[in-house]
């Protein structure tokens, strides 16, 4: 239960930490310049960073139909078909994505999180890996890496890739929520109360939570 809460709070951040607040929303599609199809993809994410969707799968869908292979378009639809729990239409998106972009991080990043959402925890490795490999500063990925690595039960390969995360962004609560568990996988309750005291700061809800699984231990 506590591993796919992981993957959950995992797939959220990814679409809004790295597609909204953290700016990366218009990496795509600032590369479109300031055309109908960038502006239509600009759209898309901030909709889905509101939670409207529905509207986002829309603008998405109008950015492809208006720019054709637009791998930033597709990449933003995958998200927008995870957030709504849509798996398969969300891999279909990612993997379009990445045939037109073999280099999109993003792309696999999402794949990645299909994949654990799905308990396919072996293709998350690979599609984290390669994210990785295409962008070694990619917090998000090495945080969906983190939570593949603590569903196989790996937890000193999670705690690794739980730290290069926070490495790269002191800030990625749900690296360290992530840290926390698998600090309580490895019998390191300690740990895991360093972890819940830095949480404290940066979400409370998220503090709560890795707060009463560690009253569990």
């Amino acid at each position: 239960m506590v591993k796919q809460l992981v993957f959950r709070l995992a797939v959220l951040f990814f679409l809004l930490g790295a597609f909204v607040i953290g700016g990366n929303a218009f990496i795509f599609a600032a590369e479109q310049g300031v055309d109908e199809v960038g502006a239509e993809i600009q759209a898309a994410y901030a909709e889905l960073g509101k939670g409207e969707v529905d509207k986002a799968i829309v603008s998405f869908n109008k950015a492809i139909a208006l720019g054709g292979n637009n791998t930033g378009a597709y990449t933003g639809l995958g998200n927008a078909y995870a957030q709504k729990g849509e798996f398969d239409k969300a891999l279909t998106a990612f993997n379009t994505a990445i045939t037109l972009d073999a280099k999109n991080s993003f792309a696999y990043t999402g794949l990645g999180n299909i994949y654990g959402q799905k308990g396919e925890t072996d293709q998350a490795i690979t599609a984290f890996s390669t994210a990785i490999t295409l962008d070694a500063k990619n917090s998000f990925a090495h945080t969906g890496l983190g939570n593949a690595y603590i569903q196989k039960g790996e937890t000193d390969k999670a705690i690794a890739s739980f730290n290069s995360a926070i490495t790269l962004d002191a800030k990625n609560i749900y690296a360290h929520f992530g840290l926390g568990i698998a600090y309580l996988a490895a019998g390191k309750k300690d740990s895991a109360l360093e972890q819940y005291n830095i949480l404290k700061d940066l979400n409370a809800d998220l503090a709560k939570q890795l707060n009463d699984q560690i009253q569990l231990k």
